[in-house]
């Protein structure tokens, strides 16, 4: 799928506004409580600005998978983390097929509307992307488009 032209801009001049570092911090650290190593996977991640937001407040160890149709946004996202220090993978799929191994993530999240199957995750199933631990979550941040 191609992002380019005024798609691209509301993409890039929107994120922004969805929330703010100690919004994303409170949510880590007093909601979700998350204070291990948790691997999280992002469905339609775009130019990956979740993960941006979210890898600096997770816990050591941590890891972001971003999965989104556009390959050009997955290419972007890729070139936004060189050199950042945060455990990133990028890669064009969707949600129903993307090609995980169950146990995989302990954490999905989705800022994108209407991403394919994820009413499964919402359900609390988690089963439709691979979160079989007990401890499996789902997490919508709060907002969205």
């Amino acid at each position: 799928m191609e992002y380019s032209g005024k798609k691209r801009n509301y993409l890039e001049e929107n994120r922004h506004r969805f929330h703010n570092d100690d919004y994303i911090e409170f949510l880590i650290q007093k909601v979700w409580e998350l204070s291990r190593p948790t691997r999280i996977v992002d469905f339609g991640c775009g130019l990956g600005y979740l993960g941006m937001s979210l890898m600096p407040y997770m816990p050591e160890g941590s890891s972001y998978t971003g999965i989104d149709i556009s390959d050009v946004l997955v290419e972007q996202a890729k070139d936004a983390f060189i050199g950042l220090p945060h455990d990133t993978k990028f890669m064009v799929g969707n949600g129903y097929a993307a090609p995980f191994e169950d146990a995989s993530f302990d954490m999905a999240v989705c800022q994108a509307g209407g991403v394919p199957g994820l009413s499964d995750v919402s359900a609390g199933s988690g089963k439709g992307h691979h979160g079989n631990d007990p401890g499996y979550r789902a997490r919508w941040p709060g907002y969205g488009p």
